[in-house]
């Protein structure tokens, strides 16, 4: 907010500075859920290069963000035509690149997104990409996330484990050595006292006898007590989003 006022203020001191610290903070973020704000914020900072007049900065900026979201739309009120008419032509460029990204991740099946988009498991392969860098997201269970400029190629994540992954791996046994009993709870809990949270979600999943489909059993804890909030059992193609949708829906609105 300081940086766009400052641009809006024709401040062209303060504006570049501002939106400068604002974009760096943002990519120490998530960029699984702040993918737009940081395109945002990097188009006024191109703004502000225009401001200052240094249009060498803002087509370097116009480059990147083009290779990253080709819709981004670089309005009259803070470019001029010239700049307009030189990202256009990026955007055509954009529209007709090759370049192949391959992000693999040891051990596999991370959860893998690319410029802000989810993409899969690994492995994922991008194509169609620009030269240019771009941005990844990786996160899996019981691992630390990993996010990173990449430039397009074959990309190999080793995934460290988290803090918590040992704890909520020895939980995990119990939970399993007794799905239907109190060792179950009392190991939720536990592990709730760890990550220093209030809740803790739990969904047992079990082969049913049709076919693609499974038994699941969903329960949310209350750590404080250790009492269910809430607990819920169905049967469900777990391949269905709408059945999966209503499961979940049921479970948190209990």
């Amino acid at each position: 907010l300081e940086g766009q006022k400052a641009l809006d203020d024709l401040d062209s001191v303060k504006a570049p500075l501002a939106l400068t610290s604002a974009l760096e903070l943002l990519m120490q973020g998530d960029y699984t859920r702040d993918f737009k704000t940081i395109v945002e914020v990097w188009t006024l900072r191109a703004a502000s290069h225009v401001m200052t007049g240094d249009n060498a900065a803002a087509k370097k900026d116009i480059d990147s963000l083009v290779a990253v979201d080709s819709r981004i739309v670089f309005g009259s009120m803070y470019f001029p035509p010239d700049l307009i008419k030189y990202a256009e032509a990026q955007r055509k460029l954009a529209a007709t690149a090759k370049g192949e990204l391959i992000v693999r991740t040891e051990p596999p099946g991370a959860h893998v997104w690319v410029n802000g988009v989810y993409r899969g498991l690994s492995p994922v392969k991008e194509q169609g990409l620009m030269g240019e860098k771009h941005f990844i997201g990786v996160t899996a269970p019981g691992y630390r996330p990993v996010q990173r400029f990449v430039t397009v190629g074959e990309e190999q994540i080793q995934l460290e484990p988290s803090e918590l992954k040992a704890d909520w791996d020895a939980k995990a046994t119990s939970i399993m050595s007794h799905p239907h009993g109190m060792g179950r709870d009392r190991a939720l809990q536990d592990f709730g006292v760890a990550a220093g949270v209030q809740q803790v979600l739990l969904i047992l999943a079990k082969a049913s006898l049709s076919p693609q489909r499974m038994d699941l059993t969903g329960i949310r804890l209350e750590v404080t007590d250790g009492h269910n909030a809430a607990f819920y059992g169905a049967t469900i193609d777990v391949k269905n989003t709408a059945e999966v949708s209503r499961f979940l829906s049921e479970l948190v609105m209990r």
